[in-house]
């Protein structure tokens, strides 16, 4: 009988080794990691406690939760039937502008 073991690595693994080698330009990375992920509301306190607790920076940790809950993938996906292409990037760009900013704001305090 084949005994199931955990993967070798965790999205926490994943996430604390990218979002804590490259100083600055994590913010930015950070926040195009979030929007490509799906993060309910209700999770965004746990993942940040969980990111802090691991050493990842202030800044980064808001700049991937804010990405992460304003624009996600599925949201984009049920957006577009809704918006025009050109409306669907402006959004984009605003969500990353606002995440990255404030994101920048909080590293450099």
């Amino acid at each position: 009988m084949a005994v199931l073991t955990a993967p070798p690595h965790s999205p926490q693994d994943f996430l604390q080794n990218y979002l804590g080698g490259f100083g600055i330009l994590n913010v930015i990375f950070a926040a195009f990691i979030g929007i490509l992920l799906y993060i309910r509301v209700e999770a965004i306190i746990p993942i940040g406690v969980a990111l802090l607790g691991v050493g990842v920076n202030e800044g980064v940790i808001m700049s991937f939760l804010i990405a992460g809950a304003g624009c996600s993938l599925p949201e984009l996906i049920l957006l577009k039937s809704i918006f025009k292409l050109n409306f669907l990037a402006l959004f984009v760009g605003l969500v990353l502008c606002i995440a990255i900013g404030f994101g920048m704001i909080i590293y450099f305090l």
